[in-house]
This record gives structure tokens, sequence and C-alpha cells, in this order.
């Protein structure tokens, strides 16, 4: 199973954005958008995956974020967007650098589920 990851943030961040963050890294990532737009993949040089993210969704009410995450996560006021995502296991501490990464340009906040202990 993979880490599930979810970015609450009061936008999205666009392709561009995206493709801006997977080159700061070193070595880069490669951030590619899938043929019909719904998932934007972060992979390294090898193409080994880092983290996969759908698009990101529209939120109309905390109401909605609320009744799916637990009672203490942390979500901010102006939660405007829901990004869901994975990060498969090999790729655990690169995935989450790079979720916390795109939540920090969103102002938004990662939330991370089924981490190994």
């Amino acid at each position: 199973m993979p880490v599930d990851v979810v970015i609450l943030a009061p936008s999205g961040a666009n392709l561009l954005a995206q493709r801006e963050l997977g080159e700061a890294f070193n070595p880069p990532l490669i951030v590619r958008e899938s043929p019909d737009g719904g998932t934007v993949t972060f992979s390294d040089m090898d193409d080994a995956l880092v983290l996969t993210l759908a698009r990101a969704k529209r939120v109309d009410t905390l109401r909605d974020v609320t009744r799916v995450l637990e009672p203490a996560t942390p979500i901010p006021a102006t939660c405007g967007f829901w990004t869901e995502g994975y990060i498969p296991f090999d790729a655990i501490t690169r995935g989450l650098v790079v979720a916390y990464a795109l939540a920090e340009l969103t102002n938004g906040v990662t939330v991370v589920k089924g981490l190994p202990e």
C-alpha cells in the first residue's frame, strides 16, 4: 500500500508551478501530466515514481473536508482546494518532501496517512 497524502490549500498549484518545483530539487524531478489531465506525476531521472497527485478539487464548504479527515487534522481557514495523492513506499522521504513543498507553495497543509511504523 502506498502512503496517502492530501494537500489542503486556498488554491491548487498549476502545472507550471509544479514543474518549477520539480526542477528546483537536486537532482531535479520530472513532472508529467497524464494525457487526460487527471493526474500529475513527479518522478526521478530514472523514471522511478516519487509522488502522484490527482487534479485539485474545489472545496465548497469546510464541512466537506472535516467529514473525511480526523477531527485533530489542521485545516486552513481559507481551504479552497483538496489535492489527493500517493507516495510509493520506496520513495517515502522524497515524496513527503515534495508534498510538503507543494503545500508551502500554496499556503496549505499536508495530511499524511499510512506511514509505516
